[in-house]
């Protein structure tokens, strides 16, 4: 079972990967960990020029990911306030 899982996680990552865009400064298991990403490239790339173990490489994937998903978060509430002023604004207007 153990061997099993093991040769489809061999698979899954050597499917991943075309042979050209492999790095060899980088240990299979930089490559494993970051699979099913899609922007695993650019990762490896970041890794591969920083020389990065894969644990300092997914600190930097986890760091990069709360960065965006706060810009998303302030993103979606500067919208709410927008369309909040907009509608205040137009009650204002009715009420003249």
């Amino acid at each position: 079972q153990v061997e099993l899982r093991r040769v489809e996680e061999y698979r899954q990552v050597s499917k991943a990967y075309e042979i050209r865009v492999r790095t060899r400064n980088l240990s299979w298991t930089h490559h494993a960990r970051i699979v099913a990403r899609p922007d695993r490239l650019k990762w490896l790339k970041d890794a591969d020029a920083g020389e990065w173990s894969v644990a300092r490489m997914l600190q930097q994937i986890e760091a990069s990911d709360a960065k965006l998903h706060q810009e998303e978060i302030d993103r979606q509430n500067a919208e709410y306030v927008r369309r909040m002023a907009l509608d205040l604004a137009a009650l204002i207007d009715q009420r003249k």
